[in-house]
Protein backbone atom coordinates (compact mmCIF):
# COMPACT_ATOMS: atom_id res chain seq x y z
CA UNK A 1 0.00 0.00 0.00
CA UNK A 2 2.82 2.36 -0.78
CA UNK A 3 3.49 4.37 -3.93
CA UNK A 4 1.08 7.15 -4.77
CA UNK A 5 -1.08 6.37 -1.76
CA UNK A 6 1.68 6.44 0.85
CA UNK A 7 0.67 9.94 1.96
CA UNK A 8 -2.46 8.57 3.64
CA UNK A 9 -0.34 7.10 6.41
CA UNK A 10 1.01 10.47 7.53
CA UNK A 11 -0.31 11.47 10.93
CA UNK A 12 -2.77 14.37 10.79
CA UNK A 13 -3.33 16.16 14.07
CA UNK A 14 -7.02 16.47 14.98
CA UNK A 15 -7.88 19.24 17.44
CA UNK A 16 -11.43 18.23 18.41
CA UNK A 17 -11.44 16.97 22.04
CA UNK A 18 -12.01 13.23 22.29
CA UNK A 19 -15.20 12.05 24.03
CA UNK A 20 -15.24 10.56 27.50
CA UNK A 21 -13.76 7.06 27.67
CA UNK A 22 -15.89 3.99 28.31
CA UNK A 23 -14.92 2.88 31.84
CA UNK A 24 -17.02 -0.29 31.81
CA UNK A 25 -15.17 -3.14 33.55
CA UNK A 26 -15.47 -6.52 31.87
CA UNK A 27 -16.08 -9.13 34.58
CA UNK A 28 -17.68 -12.08 32.77
CA UNK A 29 -16.75 -14.45 29.96
CA UNK A 30 -17.46 -14.27 27.11
CA UNK A 31 -17.82 -10.55 26.54
CA UNK A 32 -19.57 -9.15 23.50
CA UNK A 33 -17.29 -6.46 22.08
CA UNK A 34 -18.54 -3.77 19.67
CA UNK A 35 -15.73 -1.94 17.88
CA UNK A 36 -16.22 1.55 16.39
CA UNK A 37 -13.60 2.44 13.78
CA UNK A 38 -12.75 4.39 10.64
CA UNK A 39 -10.52 3.69 7.67
CA UNK A 40 -9.27 4.83 4.29
CA UNK A 41 -10.26 2.04 1.91
CA UNK A 42 -7.67 2.71 -0.81
CA UNK A 43 -5.55 -0.39 -1.42
CA UNK A 44 -7.93 -2.72 0.42
CA UNK A 45 -10.31 -5.19 -1.18
CA UNK A 46 -13.21 -4.15 1.01
CA UNK A 47 -14.54 -5.20 4.40
CA UNK A 48 -14.90 -8.91 3.77
CA UNK A 49 -13.33 -12.33 4.30
CA UNK A 50 -10.75 -13.12 1.62
CA UNK A 51 -7.47 -14.86 2.39
CA UNK A 52 -6.00 -14.17 -1.06
CA UNK A 53 -5.99 -10.37 -0.91
CA UNK A 54 -5.59 -7.67 1.70
CA UNK A 55 -8.87 -6.61 3.25
CA UNK A 56 -10.00 -4.48 6.18
CA UNK A 57 -10.90 -7.74 7.92
CA UNK A 58 -7.40 -9.17 7.55
CA UNK A 59 -5.84 -6.09 9.18
CA UNK A 60 -8.44 -6.13 11.97
CA UNK A 61 -7.83 -9.78 12.78
CA UNK A 62 -4.07 -9.22 12.83
CA UNK A 63 -4.54 -6.45 15.40
CA UNK A 64 -7.06 -8.43 17.46
CA UNK A 65 -4.97 -11.61 17.52
CA UNK A 66 -1.62 -9.91 18.19
CA UNK A 67 -3.18 -7.91 21.04
CA UNK A 68 -4.54 -11.11 22.61
CA UNK A 69 -8.17 -10.02 22.37
CA UNK A 70 -8.86 -12.96 20.07
CA UNK A 71 -6.92 -16.25 19.93
CA UNK A 72 -4.72 -17.01 16.94
CA UNK A 73 -6.63 -18.47 14.01
CA UNK A 74 -9.90 -16.68 14.78
CA UNK A 75 -9.90 -15.34 11.20
CA UNK A 76 -10.85 -18.81 9.99
CA UNK A 77 -13.37 -19.44 12.79
CA UNK A 78 -15.57 -16.39 12.51
CA UNK A 79 -18.76 -18.28 13.33
CA UNK A 80 -17.42 -19.40 16.71
CA UNK A 81 -16.75 -15.82 17.79
CA UNK A 82 -20.09 -14.53 16.37
CA UNK A 83 -18.27 -12.09 14.06
CA UNK A 84 -20.74 -9.53 12.69
CA UNK A 85 -20.22 -6.48 10.45
CA UNK A 86 -22.71 -3.61 10.37
CA UNK A 87 -22.27 -2.73 6.69
CA UNK A 88 -19.84 -4.27 4.25
CA UNK A 89 -17.88 -1.94 2.01
CA UNK A 90 -16.50 -2.77 -1.43
CA UNK A 91 -12.91 -2.46 -2.63
CA UNK A 92 -11.57 1.07 -2.27
CA UNK A 93 -14.57 2.33 -0.29
CA UNK A 94 -13.89 4.25 2.93
CA UNK A 95 -15.69 4.40 6.28
CA UNK A 96 -16.08 7.13 8.89
CA UNK A 97 -18.05 5.17 11.47
CA UNK A 98 -17.98 1.43 10.85
CA UNK A 99 -19.00 -1.19 13.43
CA UNK A 100 -18.12 -4.83 14.04
CA UNK A 101 -18.89 -7.08 16.98
CA UNK A 102 -17.59 -10.42 18.25
CA UNK A 103 -17.28 -12.59 21.35
CA UNK A 104 -14.06 -12.67 23.33
CA UNK A 105 -13.03 -14.95 26.20
CA UNK A 106 -9.66 -13.20 26.57
CA UNK A 107 -10.48 -9.81 28.07
CA UNK A 108 -11.90 -10.45 31.55
CA UNK A 109 -10.94 -7.82 34.18
CA UNK A 110 -10.16 -5.25 31.50
CA UNK A 111 -11.73 -1.82 31.02
CA UNK A 112 -13.33 -1.07 27.65
CA UNK A 113 -11.25 2.09 27.46
CA UNK A 114 -8.07 -0.01 27.16
CA UNK A 115 -9.19 -1.96 24.10
CA UNK A 116 -8.97 0.64 21.26
CA UNK A 117 -5.34 1.59 21.85
CA UNK A 118 -4.38 -2.04 22.45
CA UNK A 119 -5.70 -2.97 19.01
CA UNK A 120 -4.27 0.13 17.31
CA UNK A 121 -0.77 -0.69 18.56
CA UNK A 122 -0.97 -4.16 17.00
CA UNK A 123 -2.39 -3.25 13.59
CA UNK A 124 0.00 -3.45 10.60
CA UNK A 125 2.30 -0.43 10.50
CA UNK A 126 0.83 0.81 7.21
CA UNK A 127 -2.79 0.17 8.14
CA UNK A 128 -5.24 3.04 7.63
CA UNK A 129 -7.61 1.66 10.27
CA UNK A 130 -8.17 3.65 13.46
CA UNK A 131 -10.10 2.09 16.34
CA UNK A 132 -11.88 4.98 18.02
CA UNK A 133 -13.99 3.41 20.74
CA UNK A 134 -15.84 0.28 21.81
CA UNK A 135 -18.68 -1.08 23.91
CA UNK A 136 -18.58 -4.27 25.95
CA UNK A 137 -21.63 -6.18 27.15
CA UNK A 138 -22.54 -9.61 28.41
CA UNK A 139 -25.34 -9.94 25.85
CA UNK A 140 -24.88 -10.36 22.09
CA UNK A 141 -25.45 -7.25 19.97
CA UNK A 142 -25.51 -8.16 16.26
CA UNK A 143 -24.61 -4.80 14.76
CA UNK A 144 -25.87 -5.75 11.29
CA UNK A 145 -29.29 -7.08 12.30
CA UNK A 146 -30.07 -4.34 14.84
CA UNK A 147 -29.19 -1.47 12.45
CA UNK A 148 -32.20 0.54 11.25
CA UNK A 149 -30.50 2.74 8.63
CA UNK A 150 -27.17 3.21 6.93
CA UNK A 151 -25.88 6.59 5.75
CA UNK A 152 -23.41 6.90 2.89
CA UNK A 153 -21.80 9.88 1.17
CA UNK A 154 -20.25 10.22 -2.26
CA UNK A 155 -17.77 12.97 -3.09
CA UNK A 156 -18.21 13.71 -6.80
CA UNK A 157 -16.09 16.10 -8.92
CA UNK A 158 -18.35 18.77 -10.36
CA UNK A 159 -16.90 18.32 -13.85
CA UNK A 160 -18.64 14.93 -14.15
CA UNK A 161 -21.91 16.79 -14.80
CA UNK A 162 -22.64 18.27 -18.24
CA UNK A 163 -23.03 21.75 -16.74
CA UNK A 164 -22.08 23.56 -13.55
CA UNK A 165 -24.88 26.10 -13.93
CA UNK A 166 -26.81 26.43 -10.64
CA UNK A 167 -30.15 25.99 -12.44
CA UNK A 168 -28.95 22.70 -13.93
CA UNK A 169 -27.76 21.46 -10.54
CA UNK A 170 -31.13 22.44 -9.05
CA UNK A 171 -32.86 20.42 -11.78
CA UNK A 172 -30.87 17.31 -10.85
CA UNK A 173 -31.37 17.94 -7.14
CA UNK A 174 -35.10 18.68 -7.32
CA UNK A 175 -36.36 16.60 -10.27
CA UNK A 176 -34.07 13.57 -10.50
CA UNK A 177 -32.79 12.69 -7.02
CA UNK A 178 -36.26 12.58 -5.35
CA UNK A 179 -37.36 9.86 -7.80
CA UNK A 180 -35.22 7.36 -5.87
CA UNK A 181 -36.83 8.06 -2.50
CA UNK A 182 -39.24 5.45 -1.18
CA UNK A 183 -39.46 1.73 -1.90
CA UNK A 184 -38.44 0.66 -5.40
CA UNK A 185 -37.16 -2.29 -7.39
CA UNK A 186 -33.39 -1.75 -7.71
CA UNK A 187 -32.61 -4.83 -9.83
CA UNK A 188 -31.11 -2.55 -12.50
CA UNK A 189 -28.78 -1.00 -9.92
CA UNK A 190 -26.83 -4.11 -8.99
CA UNK A 191 -25.32 -7.14 -10.75
CA UNK A 192 -27.15 -10.21 -12.04
CA UNK A 193 -30.31 -9.79 -9.98
CA UNK A 194 -33.62 -10.99 -11.48
CA UNK A 195 -36.29 -8.32 -11.76
CA UNK A 196 -38.68 -10.48 -9.72
CA UNK A 197 -36.22 -11.01 -6.84
CA UNK A 198 -37.85 -9.78 -3.63
CA UNK A 199 -34.51 -8.69 -2.22
CA UNK A 200 -34.22 -6.07 -4.97
CA UNK A 201 -36.91 -4.06 -3.20
CA UNK A 202 -35.08 -1.41 -1.18
CA UNK A 203 -36.27 1.61 0.77
CA UNK A 204 -34.43 4.93 0.40
CA UNK A 205 -35.20 7.77 2.82
CA UNK A 206 -32.74 10.42 1.57
CA UNK A 207 -30.96 11.01 -1.73
CA UNK A 208 -29.63 14.44 -2.63
CA UNK A 209 -26.43 16.46 -2.93
CA UNK A 210 -25.28 19.70 -1.33
CA UNK A 211 -23.81 22.96 -2.52
CA UNK A 212 -20.61 23.16 -4.55
CA UNK A 213 -17.42 23.46 -2.50
CA UNK A 214 -13.71 23.43 -3.22
CA UNK A 215 -10.96 20.99 -2.21
CA UNK A 216 -7.41 21.90 -3.23
CA UNK A 217 -8.69 24.12 -6.03
CA UNK A 218 -11.15 21.60 -7.50
CA UNK A 219 -14.94 21.84 -7.22
CA UNK A 220 -17.02 19.01 -5.76
CA UNK A 221 -20.50 18.16 -4.57
CA UNK A 222 -21.26 15.74 -1.74
CA UNK A 223 -24.10 13.26 -2.18
CA UNK A 224 -26.11 12.15 0.85
CA UNK A 225 -27.70 8.70 0.73
CA UNK A 226 -29.69 7.10 3.55
CA UNK A 227 -31.57 3.82 3.44
CA UNK A 228 -32.32 0.68 5.38
CA UNK A 229 -29.79 -1.35 3.38
CA UNK A 230 -28.12 -1.33 -0.02
CA UNK A 231 -27.29 -3.86 -2.70
CA UNK A 232 -23.88 -4.33 -4.31
CA UNK A 233 -23.01 -1.27 -6.44
CA UNK A 234 -26.47 0.25 -5.87
CA UNK A 235 -25.31 3.68 -4.72
CA UNK A 236 -22.70 3.99 -7.46
CA UNK A 237 -25.31 3.23 -10.13
CA UNK A 238 -27.83 5.61 -8.56
CA UNK A 239 -25.38 8.49 -8.88
CA UNK A 240 -24.38 7.27 -12.34
CA UNK A 241 -28.04 7.63 -13.35
CA UNK A 242 -28.03 11.21 -12.06
CA UNK A 243 -25.03 11.98 -14.27
CA UNK A 244 -26.84 10.33 -17.20
CA UNK A 245 -29.77 12.66 -16.58
CA UNK A 246 -27.32 15.56 -16.56
CA UNK A 247 -26.39 14.68 -20.16
CA UNK A 248 -30.06 14.25 -21.15
CA UNK A 249 -29.56 10.53 -21.71
CA UNK A 250 -32.70 9.91 -19.64
CA UNK A 251 -35.79 11.89 -18.71
CA UNK A 252 -37.32 11.90 -15.22
CA UNK A 253 -39.94 9.46 -16.55
CA UNK A 254 -37.22 7.06 -17.72
CA UNK A 255 -35.47 7.26 -14.36
CA UNK A 256 -38.74 6.17 -12.77
CA UNK A 257 -39.03 3.32 -15.29
CA UNK A 258 -35.55 2.10 -14.30
CA UNK A 259 -36.94 1.50 -10.80
CA UNK A 260 -39.57 -0.95 -12.05
CA UNK A 261 -39.32 -4.44 -13.55
CA UNK A 262 -38.20 -2.98 -16.87
CA UNK A 263 -34.59 -3.75 -17.71
CA UNK A 264 -31.99 -1.11 -18.48
CA UNK A 265 -28.21 -0.93 -18.56
CA UNK A 266 -26.52 1.63 -16.32
CA UNK A 267 -22.80 2.33 -16.22
CA UNK A 268 -21.04 1.71 -12.90
CA UNK A 269 -19.56 4.87 -11.38
CA UNK A 270 -16.04 4.52 -9.90
CA UNK A 271 -15.99 3.78 -6.19
CA UNK A 272 -13.31 6.35 -5.32
CA UNK A 273 -15.71 8.93 -3.87
CA UNK A 274 -17.89 6.58 -1.83
CA UNK A 275 -17.74 6.25 1.95
CA UNK A 276 -19.89 4.92 4.77
CA UNK A 277 -20.74 7.78 7.10
CA UNK A 278 -22.85 6.33 9.89
CA UNK A 279 -24.88 3.34 11.09
CA UNK A 280 -28.13 4.18 12.87
CA UNK A 281 -29.89 2.20 15.61
CA UNK A 282 -33.07 4.19 16.12
CA UNK A 283 -35.09 1.50 17.88
CA UNK A 284 -32.33 0.73 20.37
CA UNK A 285 -31.44 4.37 21.01
CA UNK A 286 -35.09 5.35 21.54
CA UNK A 287 -35.22 3.03 24.55
CA UNK A 288 -32.24 4.67 26.26
CA UNK A 289 -33.23 7.23 28.88
CA UNK A 290 -29.66 8.36 29.48
CA UNK A 291 -27.21 7.62 26.62
CA UNK A 292 -23.62 7.46 27.85
CA UNK A 293 -20.27 5.97 26.74
CA UNK A 294 -21.34 2.60 28.14
CA UNK A 295 -24.48 2.20 26.02
CA UNK A 296 -24.41 4.64 23.06
CA UNK A 297 -24.17 2.20 20.15
CA UNK A 298 -24.21 5.11 17.67
CA UNK A 299 -21.18 6.71 19.37
CA UNK A 300 -22.79 10.13 18.90
CA UNK A 301 -20.18 11.90 21.00
CA UNK A 302 -17.63 11.03 18.30
CA UNK A 303 -19.40 12.87 15.49
CA UNK A 304 -17.42 16.15 15.91
CA UNK A 305 -14.18 14.15 15.69
CA UNK A 306 -15.44 12.35 12.59
CA UNK A 307 -16.44 15.60 10.91
CA UNK A 308 -12.97 17.05 11.47
CA UNK A 309 -11.36 13.83 10.18
CA UNK A 310 -13.45 14.02 7.01
CA UNK A 311 -12.37 17.61 6.34
CA UNK A 312 -8.68 17.16 7.19
CA UNK A 313 -8.01 13.59 6.06
CA UNK A 314 -10.70 11.84 4.03
CA UNK A 315 -11.72 14.59 1.60
CA UNK A 316 -8.12 15.60 0.76
CA UNK A 317 -7.25 11.93 0.25
CA UNK A 318 -10.15 11.34 -2.14
CA UNK A 319 -9.36 14.56 -4.02
CA UNK A 320 -5.67 13.70 -4.35
CA UNK A 321 -6.47 10.17 -5.53
CA UNK A 322 -8.88 11.51 -8.16
CA UNK A 323 -6.34 14.09 -9.34
CA UNK A 324 -3.56 11.51 -9.70
CA UNK A 325 -5.65 8.89 -11.51
CA UNK A 326 -8.04 11.19 -13.43
CA UNK A 327 -10.50 8.32 -13.06
CA UNK A 328 -13.68 10.37 -13.46
CA UNK A 329 -12.74 12.06 -16.74
CA UNK A 330 -11.77 8.65 -18.08
CA UNK A 331 -15.07 7.16 -16.88
CA UNK A 332 -17.08 10.01 -18.37
CA UNK A 333 -15.38 9.68 -21.77
CA UNK A 334 -15.11 5.89 -22.04
CA UNK A 335 -18.20 4.73 -20.15
CA UNK A 336 -20.92 7.31 -19.60
CA UNK A 337 -20.76 9.01 -23.01
CA UNK A 338 -19.77 5.96 -25.04
CA UNK A 339 -22.35 3.62 -23.50
CA UNK A 340 -25.39 5.67 -22.46
CA UNK A 341 -28.27 4.28 -20.42
CA UNK A 342 -30.18 1.81 -22.55
CA UNK A 343 -33.53 0.13 -21.98
CA UNK A 344 -33.64 -3.49 -23.12
CA UNK A 345 -36.68 -4.93 -24.87
CA UNK A 346 -37.56 -8.41 -23.65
Amino acid sequence: MGGIFSFIHKEVQLTTPLPESNRYLITKKPACVVIYFRYIGTGYHGLQYNEKVRTIDSDLFEGLEKSGILPEGSYKRRGKIAWNEASRTDAGVHACGQLICFKSYEICDMECSQIPELINKNLPSDSTIKIMSCLCTNSPFPVKDFATHRKYNYLLPLHVFSSTDPDHLDYLRQKICPLFIGQHNFHNYTNGTPKTYKGAQRFITDFTFGDVFTINGEEYVLFYIRGISFMLNQIRKMISMVTAASFNQVTPEEVSRSLTEETCRIQLLPGDGLFLDQIEYEEYMSKLKHPNPNNDIEFRAWRPVIEEWKQKVLFPHIAQTIKKTDVFRSWQKNCLLQFPVQFVKE
